[in-house]
């Protein structure tokens, strides 16, 4: 299976606390021109076979329906509609009209993500969000009224700094009452650094926020991510199992298999010079077993189900028993464990996942 990753660098107003790529200094005809180019790229992997299509950012609502009506139309003349198993399309709740969601209809978007990350005015302001509990309310409501068959994922986000964990908790139940089909939930990350001066107490709510959204029929299935029977995002279960997937557009990254090699490669995080002249930057190869077996455990293991050890052993032989044999201080402190044939991390093992993942780089 592979997957067609498509970044639009676009937003209203960049958050401070957002590690992607976009900016907030655009218009329509800047946009033309670097949806134009996605386009031309594209065509360049005509031997590619798409079976999932994610449309991210920034904040792909910004851009006027019309050049998205537009950009589509060019876009499923280069690639083959009737094999995308799924289309999703993020978007925000203040830039996300009408319009746009029946562009999104016409073209049979099967899944919608809205980056909520809160539904407390007071913590979306001191996020540097720019939209309101009740925009959210609104976009939710418009995404059911058109997009009937479409399944929808709400953004949540914890452990944000000087924030009570009762008013994050209240959130994530407010969320839930908008009965999405799937919810990403994600720890507050200090990437860009900002708010780590107000960062004081070192503990999470991830287990609450586990427990509460799994009594409420949303299973985990990957590190942050929540579904009710069925909805999965097939899209994202590529990056983990180590399936092939094209990224085009500034800053995004690929990953391509070629005979038994890794071949990942980005493009550069500059507007203009994707649009002008684009180049390939952070270029690498993975052919050493040893690395192509750590990359399977380290992204496998942030999967609820783990990696099949049956599975990893058929391809890299006596390596696999040699690499678990290696771990066992992870067994041993009750970070991994042996569930059937997967190997997989204990629920603590998911608390210090960036632990286990470290080790076993290091192996």
């Amino acid at each position: 299976m592979k997957g067609l990753y498509i970044h639009i660098p676009f937003c209203k107003s960049k958050c401070k606390y957002c590690g992607f790529f976009s900016k907030s200094e655009y218009d329509d005809d800047l946009i033309e021109k670097y949806l134009n180019q996605v386009i031309n790229l594209i065509d360049k992997f005509d031997d590619f076979e798409f079976h999932t299509m994610y449309v991210g950012g920034g904040t792909p609502s910004v851009i006027p329906y019309k050049i998205l009506d537009n950009f589509f139309s060019k876009l499923f003349k280069k690639i083959s509609p009737e094999r995308i198993a799924e289309f999703t399309v993020e978007a925000n709740p203040e830039s996300l009209s009408e319009d746009f969601l029946y562009v999104l209809k016409n073209y049979n978007v099967s899944r919608v993500s809205l980056g909520l990350q809160s539904m407390d005015d007071r913590v979306l302001k001191y996020l540097g969000r720019i939209h309101s509990r009740e925009q959210s309310v609104i976009a939710v409501k418009n995404v059911r009224k058109i997009l009937t068959d479409a399944a929808l994922n709400l953004d949540f986000m914890y452990d944000i700094p000087k924030v009570d964990e009762s008013t994050i908790l209240k959130s994530l139940k407010d969320i839930v009452k908008l009965n999405p089909e799937h919810i990403s939930a994600y720890s507050y990350s200090f990437d860009t650094d900002f708010l780590s001066e107000k960062y004081e107490v070192q503990k999470t709510s991830y287990l609450k926020v586990k427990h509460f959204l799994e009594r409420n029929n949303f299973k985990k299935y990957e590190i942050s991510n929540f579904a009710k029977n069925g909805f999965e995002s097939v899209h994202n279960k590529i990056y983990w199992t180590m399936q092939e997937y094209l990224g085009v557009g500034a800053a995004a990254s690929s990953m391509i298999l070629y005979n038994g090699k890794r071949v990942r490669f980005s493009f550069a995080k500059n507007i203009f010079s994707f649009i002008n002249t684009p180049y390939i930057t952070d270029f690498e190869i993975v052919l050493d077993w040893g690395e192509l077996l750590k990359e399977d455990l380290i992204f496998g293991l942030r999967m609820l189900d783990g990696v099949n050890i049956k599975k990893v052993t058929d391809r890299y032989a006596d390596k696999v028993e040699n690499f678990l044999e290696k771990c066992d201080k992870l067994f041993q402190e009750n970070f991994l464990q042996i569930k059937g044939e997967n190997l997989c991390l204990t629920e603590k093992g998911e608390l210090f996942l960036d632990y286990v993942q470290q080790f076993l780089w290091e192996l």
